[in-house]
């Protein structure tokens, strides 16, 4: 027997009007910092948070979510400030992976994103990634 259907939209019966599949996730691995244990608290959550240490942390990035987001949301403090963009407090190396920014010209020189430096701020994965913690130096 055929799965009823809405007619005017053609979806299956049941089906939410604009409802789209999960986003696809990815996964991150992080590296090359040391820290401490530690609590960070978002607008609408409390979390109990770990810095990354010298072993790599990793956790799952969804692709409509900001990496900065979803490392908070793993446990994972990183450094941040404005969450726009402009700060830069939060930039990390890109080791392999891509990237999409939430807005069109991100705080990074284009120098900067030549070498490979991200915002997590406003970036969302495409692929799974690799990033390195920063101790280069930078202006």
């Amino acid at each position: 027997m055929p799965e009823p259907r809405d007619a005017a939209t053609g979806t299956p019966a049941g089906a939410h009007a604009g409802s789209t599949a999960a986003p696809e996730v990815h996964r991150v691995v992080l590296h090359g910092r040391t820290g401490e244990a530690g609590t960070v608290r978002t607008e609408s959550t409390h979390l109990d948070a770990r810095s990354p240490g010298p072993e790599p942390v990793s956790f799952d990035a969804p692709a409509g979510r900001t990496v900065l987001a979803s490392a908070l949301r793993a446990g994972v403090m990183l450094a941040s400030s404005c969450r726009n963009g402009t700060c830069r407090a939060c930039m990390l190396r890109l080791e392999q992976g891509r990237v999409r920014y939430q807005i069109e010209w991100p705080g990074l020189l284009a120098e900067e994103k030549a070498e490979g430096w991200i915002l997590p701020c406003v970036a969302c994965p495409e692929s799974d990634l690799v990033l390195a913690a920063g101790t280069a130096d930078r202006a």
